[in-house]
């Protein structure tokens, strides 16, 4: 940090006070970030025993204690890597899991939107369905109708509740059996179920309400 010049001695705190506890990620001023322990009196047993630095990338399950997504975490605009300077006008406060979904989204800008990761933290907290329109809009190649392997990626996550489908897109029910039909039965219902697989193992990662399955 240093290296790229002065670093500033701050906290969660004064960040949080500074942005009114505002995630600058997903920007969702109705679901605002907890504070953080030294600010709040809680009973030990409800805070999650460990700590993780604010550029720390999400790991497979290592068996560690679960992440609070709404948590306290300071986020760097400019990653250190990058050359950002850790000083207070390169920072802000953010959700814990908005803070590690950014600096871990290597896919693209479109999945840094706001818009796209307050549905995903939504979808994550809740289980409400990321609207497609918000999905297909995290890139121009997606729009529909996209390729058959952007299609077939969205009709899984519409299967496994992960996106809800759109009208707009065509009758949700006649795209998914088309789908299927194209990929054939067998495969088509082992690759819904390696996606349920998957969606479920990034829930587990974090400390939410446990859901019923789609």
């Amino acid at each position: 940090m240093r290296a790229n010049g002065p670093a500033e001695s701050f906290g969660r705190a004064e960040i949080g006070e500074r942005d009114g506890w505002i995630c600058g990620v997903c920007r969702d001023s109705a679901r605002l970030v907890e504070l953080p322990p030294e600010l709040v009196k809680l009973d030990p047993e409800d805070l999650v025993t460990e700590f993780i630095q604010p550029d720390e990338p999400i790991e497979e399950d290592s068996g560690r204690a679960r992440r609070r997504p709404l948590s306290a975490s300071i986020d760097h605009i400019i990653p250190v890597a990058l050359g950002g300077t850790h000083t207070r006008s390169n920072v802000q406060i953010t959700h814990l899991f908005c803070n590690l979904h950014k600096n871990t989204s290597s896919r693209g800008s479109g999945f840094r939107r706001p818009e796209y990761v307050r549905a995903l933290l939504t979808n994550l907290i809740n289980g409400t369905p990321i609207p497609e329109e918000i999905h297909r809009g995290c890139f121009p190649s997606w729009a529909y109708p996209a390729s058959k392997q952007v299609e077939l990626m969205t009709a899984l996550y519409i299967a496994v509740g992960k996106v809800a489908a759109d009208p707009r897109y065509g009758n949700p029910a006649s795209r998914l059996d088309r789908i299927a039909c194209e990929l054939g039965p067998d495969r088509w219902q082992a690759a819904v179920a390696d996606m349920r697989e998957c969606h479920a193992k990034w829930r587990s990662r974090w400390q939410t309400p446990p859901l019923q399955d789609p």
